[in-house]
């Protein structure tokens, strides 16, 4: 069965609620992550939809230019703590990084634009600025 698209008032609305759930999760100190399952439930979608895989794309993307980050770093699976594989390939468009030939590499490369989302989502949060 096709799931018909979202309007585009709802997912913009969709958008907000997933960029205010991580800055208040992140920024705020209250964790330095946030799970797949925990944000998806804050917004009302299933964690393995396109639905959900998109908001995290949009949000990556319109951050960007001013985090020099992969902001959603800080959504990860709640079983390992690791990215999924949307993470990975936003860090193959944009970075060229090419996730899958070493583990370790994987790992740092996800920490590091980790702890520049968590600065980043700190900041937005300390000035009140939009994403």
């Amino acid at each position: 069965m096709k799931r018909k698209a979202v309007p585009p008032a709802d997912f913009d609305e969709m958008k907000k609620r997933t960029v205010e759930a991580i800055k208040e999760r992140v920024g705020s100190a209250q964790a330095e992550t946030i799970t797949y399952v925990d944000l998806a439930r804050i917004v009302g979608v299933h964690q393995n939809s396109r639905q959900f895989q998109r908001l995290l794309d949009e949000i990556a993307e319109d951050a960007l230019p001013k985090a020099k980050c992969l902001v959603t770093a800080v959504v990860v699976s709640k079983t390992d703590g690791s990215p999924g594989a949307g993470f990975f390939y936003m860090a193959r468009k944009h970075y060229g990084y090419e996730a899958g030939v070493d583990k370790h590499e994987d790992e740092r490369f996800h920490l590091i634009q980790q702890g520049q989302a968590i600065a980043y989502w700190r900041s937005i949060l300390e000035s009140g600025s939009a994403v």
